[in-house]
């Protein structure tokens, strides 16, 4: 798989981490928003950790 995919895709995770944490710092515990921003930082972490290791594993069969 191409190697910029990758690091798009890392990009993308990223920012919606970075986003719901900035959100969850402003918005009010116990709103639908705040749990919504908390699924999102959740989605944004397991993202990153899902193209760290497809990377990894890729890396590791290519050999490069």
């Amino acid at each position: 798989m191409n190697p910029d995919v990758h690091k798009g895709v890392f990009k993308l995770a990223v920012w919606i981490t970075v986003t719901a944490g900035i959100l969850l710092l402003i918005l009010e515990p116990g709103t639908p928003s705040f749990w919504i921003s908390i699924a999102s930082l959740v989605i944004g972490v397991l993202l990153m950790g899902v193209i760290v290791l497809i990377t990894r594993v890729v890396k590791g069969t290519d050999g490069k």
